[in-house]
């Protein structure tokens, strides 16, 4: 297991949770530790641990995988799939959570790693050096609720059937180089979150579900990929905004004021 020097996981269950804790292993005993915690049967939190090098492949192998929570190590390499002779994570279709922000994993992510068998709940791959666009395959997992793909630099278009997540509640996808269209989300109409900004969209008119999306209660995102002139949809959220009482050319003062109110907490940014 390169770079993976101490194997330290805390496994946490619905009741309670235990850290075991073990002393610094080698390369050749990646198979030992493995077989460790294959006898918890719930969650494998491995963050804040200072891991380098890649994830395991074999990871893909711990069928009964609740979490697997990578954030905040050291990782890189890409995201491991399987091959027909290598396991991968694409094979954790039991699995909730995805957590493997705030490291350094690199390339693109293959189209392979997401499929409609998956029960992936929240996919937290925030602040790493994914490139590429994003796999079209992402928006064949239904269930998905979160999906944080903020500060990596994923370019393209986002995949248009990612509009369709109807159980999707958080989106972020803020500070990539994401280019074409705004998404059309008006069908993820569970969304209350939404930050798309730092990124290249095309210039086009504000889409229509910035005011019919009645789930939403933050929005975040940049004007200047937009036209200049301000169109029906931007003054029928200008005047939703408005009428509680929200100023949308500013960002709320106090934490209070963001969740004080009903519907938006306001534009972050806002430029024309």
């Amino acid at each position: 297991m390169v770079g993976w020097q101490k194997c330290e996981y805390l496994i946490e269950r619905p009741s309670s949770s235990e850290k075991l804790n073990h002393t610094s292993i080698q390369q050749s005993a990646e198979t030992s530790c493995l077989q460790e915690i294959t006898k918890h049967e719930s969650a494998r939190a491995l963050n804040s641990n200072n891991f380098t090098g890649g994830i395991p492949p074999t990871l893909g192998q711990l069928s009964n995988l609740f979490l697997l929570d990578l954030t905040a190590n050291q990782l890189s390499g890409e995201i491991p799939v399987s091959t027909s002779s290598t396991p991968g994570l694409d094979q954790l279709v039991g699995t909730k959570h995805f957590h493997f922000g705030d490291n350094q994993l690199t390339g693109p992510i293959s189209e392979s790693l997401f499929n409609a068998n998956m029960t992936l709940i929240h996919v937290y791959f925030q602040n790493n050096k994914f490139t590429d666009p994003i796999p079209e395959s992402l928006g064949l997992v239904q269930t998905l609720q979160i999906i944080l793909l903020d500060e990596n630099q994923f370019s393209g278009s986002v995949p248009k059937n990612v509009g369709y997540l109807r159980n999707l509640t958080g989106l972020n996808l803020a500070s990539n180089l994401l280019s074409g269209t705004v998404p059309d989300l008006s069908n993820a109409t569970q969304l209350n979150y939404v930050d798309l900004s730092n990124n290249k969209f095309a210039s086009s008119p504000a889409p229509g579900w910035f005011s019919t999306l009645t789930s939403l209660n933050t929005l975040t995102f940049s004007f200047r990929g937009f036209s200049k002139r301000i169109g029906g949809d931007l003054t029928s959220l200008y005047s939703n905004l408005t009428s509680k009482g929200l100023n949308p050319l500013q960002s709320p003062s106090k934490p209070e004021q963001e969740h004080g109110l009903n519907g938006f907490t306001g534009i972050w940014t806002i430029m024309v």
